[in-house]
């Protein structure tokens, strides 16, 4: 499984409370957890649930996008990340095998984050209102993101290779506001390399996409962890298990159920 570094390191702290077994982690799920720990858990119990009881081994990786391309090399057979088709590059698709969506359209929501003295971001209650507070920072391969707020008037963003560099970014003000999904602690506020960061209030938006898994066609056991995984996505969303783990991750968040979708036309028109 190719996996990015500090995922990897938060999937073995989340499992140790699991005895360090993915296929212990039952309803209702125990401690925070980040919605990359709950991909790797879901890959880990479907993969078992579709018949396919091999160890899975990890190839560390800076970022995502070195991930699925150490998928596509066959290097790695799937990658721990859900992700939408555009991640697959133009003549790249015969290179992998797409699993059936995990996230379905339309269902990622993402919200703003700013440090806790950043005002003038905190009072955005529009697209407009937050790009006149200074530049957003996203991660250089966040084409879907990008895209987004560039259709929701949003010009004034930066990017980063990494996720640590885009935090260190908004924290030195070198950026005003970096766009996640919503934390899974109770006041949806989190730490971030020693610095709290919260949430825009009441406003929210969509990628207009699902978002897959994707495994590696090149790799000699690609079509048996396929199948496999296929077989496990279907029986865990029978079960529920896949709402309420990404529930539990605050990626599926009630608490923000309410907010403003700030491109609410622009999804209604793409899904006809």
């Amino acid at each position: 499984m190719a996996v990015v570094k500090s995922d990897l390191e938060a999937y073995h702290h989340f499992l140790k409370q699991y005895n360090d077994d993915p296929l212990q982690v039952r309803q209702p799920v125990k401690g925070p957890l980040s919605r990359a720990v709950a991909d790797m858990v879901i890959i880990a119990k479907a993969l078992h649930l579709g018949g396919y009881d091999g160890a899975i081994d990890f190839l560390v990786t800076p970022n995502t996008k070195r991930a699925t391309m150490e998928v596509s090399l066959g290097n790695a057979v799937i990658g721990a990340q859900q992700l939408a088709t555009t991640a697959i590059g133009p003549g790249e698709g015969q290179l992998f095998f797409v699993s059936a969506p995990v996230t379905r359209y339309g269902e990622f929501h993402k919200v703003i984050y700013t440090t806790e003295d950043r005002e003038d971001v905190l009072s955005a209650e529009s697209a407009e209102d937050l790009n006149a507070t200074g530049p957003g920072i996203i991660g250089i391969h966040w084409a879907g993101d990008e895209h987004v707020l560039n259709d929701m008037g949003i010009s004034n963003l930066r990017t980063c290779a990494t996720f640590e560099s885009m935090v260190r970014m908004v924290v030195a003000g070198r950026a005003r506001w970096i766009p996640l999904e919503a934390s899974s602690s109770p006041d949806l506020c989190g730490f971030m390399q020693g610095t709290r960061f919260v949430p825009v209030p009441g406003v929210k938006f969509a990628l207009p996409e699902s978002r897959h898994f994707l495994v590696s066609r090149q790799h000699p056991a690609g079509a048996r962890v396929f199948a496999a995984l296929e077989k496990g996505l279907a029986k865990l969303r029978k079960q529920g298990f896949i709402r309420h783990i990404l529930t539990a991750s605050g990626f599926f968040n009630p608490k923000i159920a309410s907010w403003k979708l700030l491109n609410q036309d622009a999804l209604d028109q793409t899904r006809q």
